[in-house]
């Protein structure tokens, strides 16, 4: 233990000095408070005594200055003096020190006094480092289901890949839970608590089979649905299969929640160390991209990481971005598919159809932007755009004589819920002068 004394005069400095070293202690002297300050900002000691009446700065004011650093403040401190008013007493314990002894003071006195607020130091130390460790163990748990989160499953699988005598031998399924959002719709939060800490249940017990070929697991609740499995270990295709099999159906097993009789399924994205890289953090995007993939798939779709999954989401990414730009400028084209009534040749209906020519990618697929365009949200600006736009030329078209057609503009989801949807339609109406009867909205079955 290092205590550092701080004493003007020498003989007494010397004498205590040999005193603590053959106690066994490490000593460092200071002959006045700055440079004890400044020795204990370098190298905290874990107990100082100080003298009181000293030059430049006193055994007070080094209390005072001790205290007011918030990374000396909880340092143990003795006052050694020849004061021995009750005042000067009060006068050091209200600086902050711990103890106050008066010289002369016998050797036994001193030693007891140093054990003792080592001692009570050493304890607050260790329930600090215990609270600390609580407290970090609590960041890196989901507080719902006692799992990993996302922080601590990635700090575990950079310590396993760093552990590892292959780096390569790692396998990471994510599992999003299919349709969990309608169960929250339709029954409560309560009862998707429950039955997320219930998947978060099935999964540990199924990471700790036996018959996992001895792997390492660990389990993860990463986001709302969204689970993560890691195996220390890298599968060939046919194992690789028969664990997600094993998975899934563990997870369909039917459950019972506040007398709801519920079926789960999940989607599976994959990633192994070997294929895609030894970073923890790219393993778990990776594994994050296939199962993106495998949702557009369909519900308990499952999907393998390849390099090319990157580049779709990098487009996907592009594409996202330079939407909300094209439609802000109006970018966007509305070209119109004619229906033709065969007998007459008579033109009877037009549909209004988003194109968009891009500068650097060409024309981009609405099959591509579309879906984009839904998930972000900028479908309800977008589709106002042709809404609008589209009826300003079928009444264009009346006006030059058109007779008896129709123009139909395709609702998305989010337009068909917007509570204005109506007042848009009305005030497009009475904008372009177009008649009602010719304006036609397209909903989709699923919708």
């Amino acid at each position: 233990m290092h205590i550092l004394i701080v004493e003007d005069e020498p003989t007494l400095l010397e004498n205590l000095q040999w005193m603590l070293e053959l106690e066994g202690y490490t000593v460092t002297t200071a002959s006045d408070g700055l440079q004890a300050l400044a020795q204990c900002q370098v190298q905290p000691p874990d107990l100082v005594l100080t003298d009181v009446m000293m030059p430049r700065l006193d055994g007070y004011g080094l209390v005072q200055a001790l205290r007011e650093d918030a990374s000396l403040s909880t340092l143990p401190i003795i006052m050694l003096t020849a004061k021995a008013d009750r005042s000067d007493v009060r006068q050091g314990m209200f600086a902050g020190a711990d103890d106050y002894l008066v010289k002369p003071y016998r050797r036994e006195e001193l030693l007891e006094a140093i054990t003792v607020r080592l001692n009570r130091s050493l304890r607050q130390h260790k329930d600090l480092q215990r609270q600390h460790d609580h407290l970090r163990q609590a960041l890196n748990r989901d507080p719902l289901t006692a799992l990993a989160n996302r922080r601590g499953f990635e700090q575990t699988l950079a310590l396993a890949l760093t552990l590892s005598p292959q780096a390569g031998d790692m396998t990471l399924l994510c599992l999003g839970l299919d349709g969990f959002s309608k169960i929250n719709d339709s029954y409560g939060s309560l009862v998707g608590d429950e039955v997320l800490r219930e998947v978060a249940q099935r999964l540990t017990s199924f990471s700790a089979a036996p018959d996992l070929q001895g792997a390492q697991t660990e389990v993860a609740r990463l986001s709302g649905d969204c689970f993560g499995l890691c195996l220390s270990t890298s599968l060939l295709q046919q194992p690789l299969q028969a664990l997600i099999t094993r998975t899934l159906t563990t997870l369909k097993l039917p459950l019972t929640v506040q007398q709801h009789h519920l079926h789960l399924n999940a989607s599976v994205g994959v990633s192994q160390s070997g294929a895609a890289g030894t970073s923890a953090t790219d393993l778990l995007l990776n594994a994050e991209s296939a199962l993106h993939h495998a949702k557009l798939a369909g519900p308990g779709s499952v999907q393998i990481f390849d390099a090319a999954m990157n580049q779709q989401v990098m487009r996907r990414l592009h594409i996202h971005n330079e939407l909300h730009d094209a439609v802000a400028k109006h970018q966007l084209q509305v070209y119109y598919q004619p229906q033709i009534e065969i007998q007459s040749g008579r033109v009877c209906w037009f549909e209004a159809l988003s194109r968009w020519q891009h500068p650097t990618l060409g024309w981009v697929s609405p099959a591509e932007f579309i879906a984009v365009a839904e998930e972000s949200g900028i479908i309800v600006e977008l589709g106002t755009q042709v809404l609008r736009t589209a009826a300003a030329q079928a009444a264009q078209w009346l006006a030059q004589g058109h007779q008896d057609f129709r123009m139909a503009v395709n609702l998305s989801v989010r337009q068909f819920v917007d509570a204005q949807l109506p007042e848009l339609v009305a005030q497009t109406l009475r904008d372009t002068g177009l008649p009602a009867h010719m304006l036609e909205l397209e909903i989709t079955e699923s919708l």
